[in-house]
């Protein structure tokens, strides 16, 4: 069984350290950057570029992790409907839910259910184009992490 501490360290290590950056402790602080974002993803003001979808997973116990997706969040029927599957909140501009071991297949179906948007073609917010397949894979990068601790 891996301890709320052992969870922490492996994010830690998985995503180069918390979220907030000045926090080095594991005890200080439990929520993580999961978006993969790059000096390439904020425009000339330093602020992150429009269409970008920030990801965050914050460990809440040894088996519970809240997932939040804000801002350009990939809206599409299959997201709408693992939304509503799986019970996670939903607005125009954030997706937030927990993660379990017995639910963490949910990771890959959201993945999927993004990368659906795309693959019909025919999206009418032209960023999906690269939004969709970057949140996708870092769905399924959290996912591989939580395996690795959860199994």
């Amino acid at each position: 069984m891996t301890t709320e501490l052992e969870l922490k360290q492996a994010l830690y290590n998985e995503y180069d350290g918390f979220a907030d950056k000045r926090h080095k402790k594991l005890d200080s602080n439990n929520t993580f950057m999961i978006d993969d974002r790059s000096p390439g993803d904020h425009g000339a003001d330093n602020k992150l570029l429009s269409y970008f979808c920030m990801m965050f997973a914050s460990v809440e116990s040894p088996r519970r992790v809240r997932v939040r997706l804000l801002r350009n969040v990939p809206s599409g029927q299959a997201v709408k409907a693992w939304a509503q599957k799986y019970r996670a909140s939903s607005t125009s501009t954030s997706l937030e839910f927990d993660v379990t071991p017995e639910r963490l297949i949910m990771l890959d179906e959201l993945a999927r259910a993004v990368e659906a948007i795309v693959s019909a073609g025919g999206y009418k917010i032209k960023s999906y184009k690269y939004v969709c397949p970057r949140v996708a894979n870092c769905l399924r990068r959290l996912a591989g992490a939580l395996r690795m601790q959860w199994r």
